[in-house]
């Protein structure tokens, strides 16, 4: 099966079941696939409908159970949605909201994925110094809790950021990162 059915299947379990936290991550599920699939209006639609479920305080022992926070997540992946939309400046407002809810919960994993699409966004942006202090952010979190993917998909948005600010050494880490990347590390 497709992600895209598993995904609708994940949905009609949770409306059946009428629990908000299934809800919630079925309809980011929904969300991610859209996206990476290019339908951004149906994103976005998925994802808002996440966001809307989120109760951060009382399902923040979830993030802990499943790895992430799924509100954070939802926040993050919208704000590239809205990029896509052409509405930068919503798509930035929606990262800096997953940044700051990632930090208020202070789950580590949470926190490296809300900078890593807060890095991206702001690469979109052409904004370099901005991804460059969420991909050192990550990189820093990354590093203390061996967050090994977190570690390289920040520096190769570093190593982008410094060398769009003039710095050659910028395309050595990026195509270092890369290596890593490819070899599975």
């Amino acid at each position: 099966k497709s992600a895209y059915d598993l995904s609708e299947q994940c949905l009609s379990l949770a409306q059946r079941l009428h629990d908000p936290l299934l809800l919630l991550g079925a309809h980011m599920e929904l969300g991610a696939t859209q996206f990476c699939v290019g339908d951004f209006t149906e994103a976005r639609s998925h994802l808002e409908q996440a966001i809307a479920l989120h109760e951060p305080q009382s399902q923040r022992p979830h993030a802990f159970l499943h790895g992430q926070d799924f509100g954070v997540s939802a926040r993050a992946r919208v704000s590239h949605v809205m990029w896509f939309l052409g509405y930068p400046d919503q798509a930035i407002v929606r990262s800096l909201e997953a940044v700051a809810l990632a930090t208020e919960l202070s789950h580590p994993f949470t926190m490296a994925y809300a900078r890593i699409f807060a890095a991206v966004l702001y690469q979109l942006c052409s904004n370099h110094r901005a991804a460059q202090e969420h991909a050192e952010a990550a990189i820093r979190i990354a590093a203390d809790q061996g967050f090994r993917l977190w570690s390289v998909a920040g520096k190769v948005l570093r190593g982008w950021a410094v060398a769009e600010q003039g710095q050659p050494d910028g395309i050595a880490e990026m195509n270092q990162g890369l290596a890593t990347w490819r070899t599975g590390g």
